[in-house]
């Protein structure tokens, strides 16, 4: 009997699925039983009264400073409140880099220099002049840190379908490593762009 019901599940695509559901429940269920019923862990004899070490102390959770996201958010528009702005929506999580703040990034693919300034001069000079306008904004608007950016198109759309037929072009790892490195050499955030074509 249970032979011909496993039968019937493997031959059944969605009977597969609803076994595989049942497995996952089983295994679950398994794993809660011996998580609650589990004896609590030996402590060793020294360490008792011990203290807890700076590294053996969790870490609080950050918490998003919601004051100053909307004080940045009107300041972005010379605190210039409108009924499209702010736009009511759910604050983002802890660690988020807007509005707290400005990006400043230079875009382009190391192959040509149609694309931007990343393949229209020395890497080099590209680096140097990004930095120079990373400080000029920082001068023009003290409130918010200005943050570099490398901007690499990564994947190119294609006007021909390639290999894949995907109408792309994925730039090799090398090249992409190299954006990386150039990122880090001046402590930059790393976009790593992604043009469809069409996948």
């Amino acid at each position: 009997m249970i032979n011909r019901v496993g039968i019937y599940f493997l031959q059944n695509k969605q009977g597969f699925y609803t076994l595989l559901i049942l497995l996952v429940l089983y295994l679950s269920t398994l794993s809660c039983a011996n998580t609650n019923g589990a004896s609590a862990p030996a402590v060793a004899k020294d360490s008792v009264n011990r203290p807890a070490t700076a590294a053996e102390t969790p870490k609080p959770l950050p918490k998003l400073d919601t004051i100053l996201y909307n004080k940045l958010n009107l300041h972005l528009v010379h605190d210039y409140i409108t009924d499209r702005w702010p736009v009511k929506a759910a604050y983002p999580l802890p660690g988020a880099l807007l509005p707290f703040n400005r990006i400043i990034a230079y875009y382009g693919n190391f192959y040509t220099p149609k694309m931007g300034i990343l393949g229209e001069v020395p890497q080099d000079s590209m680096l140097a002049g990004l930095m120079k306008e990373v400080k000029l904004w920082q001068k023009a608007d003290t409130q918010l840190k200005v943050v570099p950016a490398i901007h690499y198109i990564a994947v190119t759309a294609q006007s021909r379908p390639g290999q894949g037929g995907k109408y792309r072009l994925r730039m090799p790892f090398k090249e992409i490593d190299k954006a990386i490195v150039l990122a880090k050499k001046i402590n930059a955030i790393i976009f790593l762009d992604v043009q469809v074509g069409w996948g």
